[in-house]
Formats: C-alpha cells, structure tokens, sequence
C-alpha cells in the first residue's frame, strides 16, 4: 500500500490542479464557478480560449481567422485533388464502361474530348430567399412548377465524421431558381441565423404531382427531414443511379453536365463556406446552376429509353420511412414530354464528334 500511495504521488496523482469532482472535495471553487480559474481539465484550455478571443477580435475588425493547422491540411487536400483531376493521367481515363448503353453511344471518349466546352450558368433569374416574407410573392411559381432540380449545400467540413446542417437548399426550373437560405451568419451580431420553415417550400416537397431531381440526393432529402425544413418529401428522382446504371463511370455532376448538356459548370464554390452572412455572386450562381443542372441531365438521360427502367420515384415519408413506387412510367412520360416541349430532345448529340461510329441498335436498346 504505501508503495502504490508513493506512486501515485510520483505520478502526478495528487497534483494541485483538479477536475470539477476533486475542487468540489477540497472545497475550492471549480473553474465553472470562478471564470478567472481554468484546470486541466477544462473543457477549453488557456491555448485554445486565447485563439477563440483572437479570432473574435479579427473578425470585428473584419480580419480572417489565423491560419490553423486543420485549415493548412484540408486546403492541401483540396489541392492535392484538384490537381489529380487536371492530370493527363485522369483526364485520359474513359468516362464509359465498354460495352454498356452509354459506351455503344459515345464510344470510347474521355475528359480530353470535351476541354473546348464552355462554362454554362443557370439561365433564368435568381432569388434569395431568406424570411418567409421573402418566399411569399414566389408561392403561386412554385406552386405551379411541374420538374424541379432540387440541391442542397452545407458549411463544409474539413474532416468532419458528421453530416453537417443544411444551410441552402436550392429549387430550380427551367427559368426560375429560388435559394433558400436556412442557416446563415447575422452580419449585425455575427450569431447563427436558423430559418427552417419556409410554406411554400415545404408544400412544392410534399406535392405528389411536382417532380424534384436531383444528383445523389438521398443525404440531401434525409437532411431536410433532419433539420426541420419539411416532414414529408414525394416524387424524387436521382440522377446518380441512372447514370451509373447505363455506363458512366464518372458520374459526378460536372461530368454529366459535359456529357448531356454540352456545358461546363465550375466546383470551385462547393467547398465554400454556405453559412456567411452573404453570398457571393460565385456562389449564387453556381447553387442555382447546380440544382439546374440536375434536372436537365435527368431530362436529356431519358432520351435513351434503356434509362427508363433505372428510373425510380422516391417518397420520403415521416419517422425515416423511404417508398419506392412500382411503377414510373406516368413520370417518365411526363418528363420525356416535358423535354421535347423545352427543346431538350437529344440535345447532347451535337457535342458527338462527326466521327463517331453510327450503329442503328444504340437507340432502340
């Protein structure tokens, strides 16, 4: 016994400092009673509240944040992966799997074949929508939408291990894009502005006969269900699955939109932060860009009728609950005609080198 109890004070055991459970034994008050002491055991240390003051001052003087060493790693892993993906390496790696529907169409193309393509934007007005007095005069359009593309953005986070709250979510049509904005910082008190509950936002996601699309957006309905936006969310298509199923094998949105829409569209904004106090024109137009772009892929996809059997209409349900319907061919229809009556039909094939292979079996399959 007496060796361990000398052991224990070697060790530090009966240091002077204390967690709250040893100050509140020796009768001394604990540093959640006295803010001018701070142990060891504190939530936040010396060091880490000192940076916290120094931030907030540099932001009151409107200066950034010092540079930390989990900001320096997630910036050099952004780079590193923008530069693999300009690499001759992975810009020469075929975009179709040989052999599948999307494949005998293109043939064996690559990124290569499509570096001439212009950057594209959303070609309708946009509007930010930040109060439900902001959303009011826009309730009879969106009540009248047909096909949206529907997208969501978040503050991103640098090696995070949850999904974080959804700061936007942006509603597009063929010539009107609205963003909500649900999670912004006050430009007055710099304190974080939550606003869920948009009417005429959670009545385009519960109507049945309003079809949203969008590109692996399954996270993004399950977050809007989370954070409160709308309890029920019907008539969802994803992009993601048709894509994959008939041979893309890069199908991330900006590939798609090369390949369907003949534009380009820039990423840059997506990693950028979605809950500043304002957005900046970069990244307005890229949010409604990207919710656009969703829908007209899915449009231009449906021209190849191998596709419709990829198709499924999602619901989701209250309590976590996911229906897949039985059938989507009524949608199908609806959206197939709804593409010829907006010019979409077979829109990518002028983006087809004029020395493509013909095979008269690609569009019957």
């Amino acid at each position: 016994m007496a060796t361990m109890l000398a052991r224990r004070s070697v060790l530090g055991l009966t240091r002077t400092f204390s967690s709250r459970r040893g100050a509140k034994r020796a009768g001394r008050p604990s540093y959640g009673e006295d803010s001018d002491a701070f142990s060891m055991g504190s939530a936040m240390s010396l060091k880490a509240i000192d940076r916290v003051l120094d931030d907030e001052a540099r932001r009151i003087r409107g200066e950034p944040s010092r540079d930390e060493g989990r900001q320096r790693r997630w910036a050099a892993a952004m780079e590193k992966k923008n530069a693999r993906k300009q690499s001759l390496d992975y810009l020469q790696q075929p975009l179709f799997r040989s052999g599948s529907v999307a494949g005998k169409t293109f043939g064996g193309r690559s990124l290569l074949d499509y570096v001439s393509v212009a950057s594209g934007l959303f070609p309708g007005p946009i509007h930010i929508i930040a109060t439900p007095d902001d959303e009011a005069p826009f309730a009879a359009a969106l009540a009248s939408m047909r096909v949206v593309g529907i997208d969501c953005e978040s503050r991103p986070q640098m090696f995070g291990r949850y999904d974080p709250p959804v700061a936007m979510v942006q509603v597009a049509s063929h010539d009107l894009s609205l963003l909500y904005r649900i999670r912004y910082t006050s430009a007055q008190d710099g304190l974080t502005v939550i606003q869920p509950t948009f009417p005429a936002l959670q009545a385009l996601l519960a109507d049945a006969n309003i079809v949203k699309i969008g590109h692996g957006c399954k996270s993004d309905f399950q977050g809007i269900q989370k954070d409160g936006i709308a309890p029920v969310i019907r008539s969802t298509l994803d992009t993601l699955p048709v894509a994959s199923g008939i041979g893309c094998l890069k199908p991330n949105l900006a590939a798609l939109g090369l390949i369907w829409q003949s534009l380009r569209i820039d990423k840059a904004m997506q990693t950028s932060d979605w809950e500043c106090s304002e957005l900046s024109l970069a990244q307005i137009q890229y949010a409604a860009t990207d919710a656009w772009m969703a829908r007209q892929v899915m449009l231009s996809m449906l021209q190849i009728s191998a596709s419709h059997k990829l198709v499924h209409v999602v619901d989701y349900l209250p309590d976590g609950r996911v229906h897949r319907a039985k059938n989507s061919r009524e949608t199908i229809t609806q959206l197939c005609v709804l593409a010829q009556a907006e010019g979409i039909n077979r829109a990518w094939e002028p983006a087809l080198a004029l020395s493509m292979p013909t095979n008269d079996d690609i569009y019957t399959m």
